[in-house]
């Protein structure tokens, strides 16, 4: 009976997170724009039939910047849930959140640069 009911909250917890992900991709804006950049980077990928371990660099990256916009997203929710009035201290969390995006963001753009320049440069 133990073992069910644990399979049951695994599979309920799974189903959260889904949800998580999938308004995400409904309601922010800056998910639709990584997420299209994404897209790009994976088109890109195949057309010039990057390596396996290229590969990992831009799913890694990727998935790092989609996972902290959506905790950047939970931060400023509930920032927004606890006070509508201006505080420096919801500020200040709201700028650390969207500072951490910032600079994965900026890593992983340098790292993509990294894998796909010397394919651009070989094919022009």
């Amino acid at each position: 009976m133990q073992k069910a009911k644990g399979k049951i909250l695994f599979i309920k917890s799974f189903q959260h997170a889904l949800d998580g992900v999938f308004k995400s991709i409904g309601l922010e804006r800056n998910y639709h724009i990584m997420l299209a950049s994404f897209c790009c980077f994976i088109i890109l990928g195949v057309i010039l039939k990057i390596t396996f371990s290229e590969w990992s660099v831009i799913f890694l990256s990727y998935g790092g910047i989609l996972a902290l916009e959506m905790m950047n997203t939970a931060v400023e929710s509930v920032v927004d849930l606890v006070t509508r009035n201006y505080h420096p201290l919801a500020k200040r969390a709201k700028d650390i959140a969207a500072g951490a995006v910032l600079i994965w963001t900026v890593l992983s753009i340098l790292a993509c640069m990294f894998v796909f320049l010397p394919y651009l440069i070989e094919l022009f």
